[in-house]
């Protein structure tokens, strides 16, 4: 309450005292009442209600060889209980309160819940000891452990009630275990996830790199990353996303590295998320980046492990999202899109002639068609005579003008490009390559396309799929339709205007405030060549100014 100006304090307001009320009764544990009618609407939560079993609590509750006499008959001395006098948890005498344990039937092992769990809570063991020693739980099993409902600031997300947290923790494959008189309740981990162990990345084709990508499970993939960055400046900072999915997410960064503005901001957008459900890594990228509307994307991905390591050790922060086998690595500019996770294992020399017809195959991929279309229509003059000469003898009887006909074969390439990534590998490899040579074929023949047409169409279509990254991909896809629609409305001069307006577009974005285009807008001449190229290690000591890393040299 707000003090008045006489020192009197002032009344609250009804509404504002109600709704705090309300919020502390979410955060208390609720009764086994409420309890009961919480799992009654769920199909999937089995409950069990049991008395313990006095003997097994005394077996539970004796220390071991503490009440066994010797072998002289003689009683041994027992070591003083440590706990308060007030309290009688700690005696094996004192009779435990009915019991209800709550799990899901579909997450939960049925093998350890019978062996471990069961036994354990009807001998009261959680009752008497809330937290096991690490020596004395079971392989495979975690400590039973007292609920204490996790401190959240009231900004964001909002605070997180007893119901939620509950629920929460039973479906990701928890055993609850609640008192009947006592306002106390324990878990311990008795779920079993169905995962896959560590493979290739189907995404990210390994040479000579190692073979083993991130899974859909959360702690491995963290393993994964922690086995290659041995260092205790690797910090893992674990939160839930989604109010409904409550999907567990991992913050991954080197405190003695990492710019700490660029984790601060990072985190802080990662707890304002407010969704009801994330279930992949595009939907957290687009909240965690905040503009929906953006064309080229702002964050990276991976799925090699190795890869996410080199990131680290550069400054960057990665990402990673319970249930997808792909890691998001931020900040992410034009040229980290263009780098590839084989670049590391190859020599320097072959690796700069590759990022080199990279760079050439974007331009190639964005500008050809559109420049085809302007010289072709409206500046005929500027084609040297025997290519003109060809063009327009293979041009001879067709119906469609230059501009109807490189449309129609840029639908084409999508149409197939789209059909072979939906099907199976295989089946999606032998559809592009087979169905483009045959409707190509035909349309030829039959006089619709010009053969040069198919020429441009193919060029542009080999091209793009030199892009690593296939968020850039599609990105790309609609800067070439549009500098196509501008090069058809207005030749040269609308080239000129559609290169220019994307030149000025990529230098004013920033991802988490490292430009896009960094180092050459704005122009860091010490790392220009390190960032467009690969460099001897011995000879490019330095990381990325534009970072602004705590420790500028490796």
């Amino acid at each position: 309450m707000k003090p008045t100006r006489d020192g009197r304090p002032k009344p609250a307001n009804s509404a504002s005292a109600a709704s705090e009320a309300e919020k502390e009764t979410s955060r208390s544990l609720p009764t086994l009442e409420e309890l009961r009618q919480w799992f009654e609407r769920s199909d999937d939560v089995a409950v069990l209600r049991f008395s313990p079993d006095s003997k097994q609590q005394q077996e539970a509750g004796r220390p071991s060889g503490s009440d066994e006499p010797d072998a002289r008959g003689e009683e041994p001395q027992k070591a003083p209980d440590a706990r308060r006098d007030d309290s009688q948890e700690g005696s094996p005498d004192a009779p435990l309160p009915e019991l209800t344990l709550v799990y899901s039937s579909s997450m939960a092992d049925p093998m350890l819940l019978q062996k471990v769990v069961l036994p354990q809570a009807r001998a009261g063991l959680p009752a008497r000891l809330p937290a096991h020693a690490s020596g004395d739980r079971p392989a495979g099993m975690g400590a039973w452990q007292e609920l204490k409902l996790p401190q959240e600031p009231d900004r964001h997300p909002p605070l997180l009630s007893w119901r939620d947290y509950v629920f929460r923790l039973i479906f990701e494959g928890d055993a609850v275990l609640f008192c009947e008189n006592e306002r106390k309740a324990w878990s311990i981990s008795a779920g079993v996830v169905p995962g896959r162990s560590p493979s290739e990345a189907a995404t990210e084709v390994s040479v000579r790199g190692p073979k083993d990508g991130f899974v859909e499970q959360l702690q491995t993939n963290t393993a994964l990353i922690r086995y290659r960055l041995r260092t205790p400046g690797l910090r893992c900072e674990q939160m839930c996303v989604g109010t409904r999915s409550g999907t567990k997410a991992a913050l991954l960064y080197e405190a003695d590295i990492a710019d700490p503005q660029l984790v601060d901001t990072i985190r802080d957008q990662l707890t304002r998320i407010r969704a009801d459900d994330i279930v992949s890594t595009r939907h957290l990228q687009d909240l965690l980046v905040g503009r929906s509307w953006s064309l080229l994307p702002r964050t990276s991905y991976t799925g090699r492990p190795d890869f996410a390591a080199q990131c680290l050790a550069g400054g960057r922060v990665v990402i990673l999202l319970d249930g997808n086998p792909t890691a998001i690595i931020a900040p992410a500019n034009l040229f980290l899109l263009m780098k590839s996770a084989e670049d590391a294992q190859q020599n320097y020399f072959f690796v700069n002639f590759t990022r080199l017809l990279r760079y050439i195959c974007l331009l190639v991929t964005c500008f050809l068609p559109g420049l085809y279309v302007a010289l072709a229509v409206f500046h005929v003059d500027q084609i040297p005579f025997s290519l003109l000469a060809t063009i327009l003898n293979s041009r001879e009887g067709l119906p469609l003008s230059t501009i109807q006909e490189m449309f129609l074969a840029l639908l084409l390439i999508e149409i197939f490009r789209e059909a072979g990534a939906r099907l199976p590998g295989a089946i999606g490899q032998t559809l592009t390559v087979v169905g483009g040579l045959i409707i190509g074929d035909a349309a030829v023949r039959a006089g619709l396309i010009s053969p040069v047409m198919i020429v441009m169409a193919a060029m542009t279509f080999v091209a793009g799929s030199t892009l690593v990254n296939q968020s850039l991909t599609g990105a790309v896809t609609l800067i070439r339709f549009y500098v196509y629609a501008a090069c058809s409305a207005l030749g040269f001069f609308g080239f000129m205007i559609s290169a220019i307006s994307v030149l000025v577009y990529l230098t004013r974005i920033q991802s988490f405030g490292m430009p896009y285009l960094a180092p050459i807008a704005p122009i860091q001449f010490r790392d220009l060549l390190p960032g467009l190229f690969i460099l001897p290690f011995r000879k490019h000591p330095r990381r990325a100014e534009a970072l602004r890393t705590r420790k500028p040299l490796k």
